[in-house]
């Protein structure tokens, strides 16, 4: 028989004592677990967008997605580079290793594409309008999302109503996460609208175009 067999028959009292101080921190612990529904979760995979007007995939392809494949290629711990190449736009994934610092992958991205068009190896018309950049993340993901129908009621009148009113609800809920005793976060981070038709009137500045030597056919491709 051990030792520890002994003391356990000799001192119950001491074995009922530590069964119930371990019950005791394990309940507590399980309380005060923080959980998360989608936790943040760096996903090593950044897209870049990229707007060229009046131009076709083929020329979209050879004048702005290979030189991009070009630019990212040299990053370390680069796994796979994906794209797309459609009328007017661009559009490439590149996927890294877990670990990777995205945050300075991204700064590195951004520098290289910057270079990349200040040596013509991208057009020069991309320096008004540079490619978009963006980290893929849990967060992206929506938590809830609602509908918003109406009888006899127009998409332009259901979509205002979203913003005027459904929105700023939203966004008031009650309750606080608290990040440090001295800052604290709102509960609800965005909330976007998606659907129905929004109207805009855009006044364009026909001398400014001139200087710059932007057509009214880029604008609208742009739009479209």
């Amino acid at each position: 028989m051990s030792w520890l067999t002994k003391i356990s028959l000799c001192k119950r009292w001491l074995t009922f004592l530590i069964v119930g101080l371990i019950t005791i921190g394990s309940i507590l612990a399980i309380l005060n677990l923080k959980m998360e529904l989608i936790p943040d979760i760096k996903i090593p995979v950044i897209s870049v967008i990229t707007q060229y007007p009046q131009a076709s995939p083929q020329e979209v392809m050879e004048d702005v997605t290979i030189p991009i494949e070009d630019a990212i290629k040299g990053i370390g711990n680069l796994e796979q580079i994906e794209s797309t190449s459609s009328k007017n736009s661009s559009f490439v994934i590149a996927i890294f290793e877990y670990g990777t610092d995205m945050e300075a992958t991204q700064r590195d991205i951004s520098q290289r594409l910057q270079n990349a068009i200040e040596q013509d190896k991208l057009p020069d018309k991309l320096s008004e309008m540079p490619p978009y950049i963006f980290p893929l993340s849990m967060e992206m993901m929506p938590l809830v999302m609602l509908s918003v129908t109406g009888e006899n009621m127009s998409t332009v009148e259901l979509r205002k109503i979203a913003e005027e009113d459904i929105v700023p609800a939203i966004l008031d809920v009650d309750g606080l996460l608290a990040v440090t005793e001295e800052e604290e976060s709102p509960l609800v981070k965005a909330v976007d609208i998606m659907g129905g038709e929004e109207r805009a009137s855009i006044y364009l500045d026909a001398e400014k175009m001139n200087q710059l030597g932007i057509p009214m056919s880029w604008v609208v491709a742009t739009l479209d």
